[in-house]
């Protein structure tokens, strides 16, 4: 048996790339794709391989409509939110892929999934309630493990 036993203060002392280092960039690559394409996705025609700004804009009547007439929030309040998601979530998502200000997009994406658990809270929806739930806790595992980032752009 080894005297000194790895643990997560020791693991990088002796290697650089540890399996901690791993298990994050794993979460990392897969949350900035989650985010690219969930924000991609919403500028996507119906049955093609095309993304326009109209097929974004028929997304936000299809989807905004459903919310802002079943819960208390206003048609002015859900288009300016969705009309941010869309592209917030795909820079957001370039940016964890890419380790660019690390913390930072990580933080950006879990609030996007609060914000949109909040939206599913009004009306109600408990399945894809907990669903986002689930999200927002890898992005929060993520912000845990980041202080073993070794492969980013920058390192804060």
């Amino acid at each position: 048996m080894s005297e000194n036993p790895i643990t997560p203060e020791n693991d990088t002392a002796k290697r650089p790339f540890s399996s901690l280092t791993f298990a994050y960039l794993l979460l990392r690559l897969w949350l900035g794709l989650l985010l690219f394409t969930s924000g991609l996705a919403k500028f996507k025609v119906t049955g093609e391989q095309e993304y326009t700004f109209a097929a974004f804009n028929g997304w936000i009547s299809k989807v905004g409509s459903l919310i802002w007439e079943n819960t208390v929030m206003t048609e002015w309040m859900v288009k300016g939110y969705m009309y941010a998601l869309g592209p917030v979530m795909i820079i957001a998502g370039i940016m964890i892929l890419l380790g660019v200000l690390n913390r930072i997009a990580l933080f950006i994406g879990g609030a996007i999934f609060v914000s949109l658990s909040i939206g599913m809270m009004l009306l109600p929806d408990p399945g894809q309630t907990l669903d986002l739930g689930l999200h927002l806790a890898m992005f929060v595992a993520a912000l845990c493990l980041v202080r073993y980032n070794r492969v980013a752009i920058t390192k804060y």
